[in-house]
């Protein structure tokens, strides 16, 4: 097998997981209707931001480099994320995975809506923790004080 070959298919398997948390996110909520597209989409581009985030703070203490970024960026990244998602969820594969995830018994459901809710606590502490280590390298907040 090529190494085209071989990158479209890593390409299609993300694509298939990342439509696949979706669809797992939009699960999630409680609400009804369009509003539970739309809170799921939330959730996905706030664990997205998150993620985002955390490789950000990671790469400037790896290269020993503090970049300023504006406040302005930094919440037009969420926004862009959501619009990007919103966008996703109109896509016929959306839909298409959507019907397989309901044809799936109710044990691989209940695991895969269980490991996601997981994935997600477990990115939201990192990002938290990791939000410390980046202060103390900076001298950032708190700990530019008592030093």
């Amino acid at each position: 097998m090529s190494q085209v070959m071989r990158a479209r298919r890593f390409g299609e398997t993300l694509n298939r997981g990342y439509l696949f948390v979706l669809v797992l996110a939009v699960r999630l909520s409680r609400w009804r209707g369009r509003a539970r597209i739309l809170s799921g989409v939330m959730s996905v581009s706030f664990v997205e931001f998150l993620i985002l985030l955390t490789v950000a703070m990671w790469a400037q203490i790896t290269l020993d480099r503090q970049v300023s970024s504006s406040r302005f960026l930094l919440a037009l990244m969420p926004v862009a994320l959501y619009f990007l998602n919103l966008r996703v969820t109109r896509s016929r594969k959306f839909e298409a995975l959507e019907g397989v995830y309901n044809l799936l018994p109710r044990w691989q459901r209940l695991t895969s809506l269980t490991l996601f809710v997981l994935a997600a606590i477990l990115i939201l502490l990192f990002s938290v923790r990791y939000l410390g280590i980046y202060q103390r390298h900076f001298r950032i907040g708190y700990y530019e004080r008592t030093l």
